[in-house]
């Protein structure tokens, strides 16, 4: 859900330009990242070690348009953190770390055929990391979560977050955030779980055996 901004700067105020830098690509699309560029307000950036938060940026538009021009006018910018995606990264992260606990072990099989050495042994194309941790968060969300399964760390998205999510209220994890702003897992009548991906092979497939297995439950 979009937050609504009303604030407005003079139609002459420019986005601050990003900089290049001499080396855009710094992680391996096989690894989870380990740095990642920032960038300041007058547009330069740095190395700064750690994942990137997952965020996104706004800005308030003047919007007029017809089927030959479009004419946008700039307001107000900035950048909102994705509370609940940040957290289930630290919960993913720490749950496949521990070696997956309480997931099914047909689960674990799964991850090892995904991950292990011998699918490059056998010449099998590799994952990338955004797809396997898409497809573990999936799989966290139903198997644990939803599940209702207990696991000896004291995870960022809570029982209490779930249920929250799950009815399409405000979760506990959403705190600072507005009322009229917040994440849900529920759209009108229906449960959405599923995942965005920049690179979408596995994407779409996983939102289309979930969505299939909802609708069959």
């Amino acid at each position: 859900m979009a937050r609504a901004r009303t604030t407005s700067i003079s139609p002459e105020a420019e986005l601050p330009i990003q900089a290049p830098v001499e080396e855009p690509i710094i992680n391996s699309p096989f690894e989870e990242p380990k740095q990642f560029w920032k960038y300041e307000k007058d547009g330069k950036a740095h190395r700064q070690d750690g994942r990137r938060p997952a965020s996104y940026f706004w800005t308030t538009q003047k919007v007029m348009s017809n089927q030959v021009a479009l004419d946008i006018e700039i307001g107000d910018y900035g950048s909102e953190e994705l509370a609940l995606v940040n957290a289930l990264r630290k919960d993913v992260k720490r749950w496949r770390e521990g070696g997956y606990e309480n997931a099914m072990k047909t689960t674990r099989r799964l991850f090892e055929h995904w991950r292990g050495d011998a699918r490059k042994e056998r010449g099998a194309r590799r994952f990338f990391f955004c797809q396997l941790e898409a497809v573990e968060t999936l799989i966290y969300l139903n198997e644990i979560l939803a599940g209702g399964k207990k696991i000896r760390w004291k995870t960022e998205v809570t029982a209490e977050d779930f249920a929250a999510l799950l009815a399409g209220k405000k979760p506990p994890l959403a705190a600072g955030m507005p009322d009229e702003f917040f994440p849900t897992l529920r759209d009108g009548g229906l449960t959405r779980l599923g995942c965005g991906n920049s690179r979408a092979s596995v994407s779409a497939t996983s939102d289309l055996h979930l969505l299939r297995g909802s609708l069959c439950a």
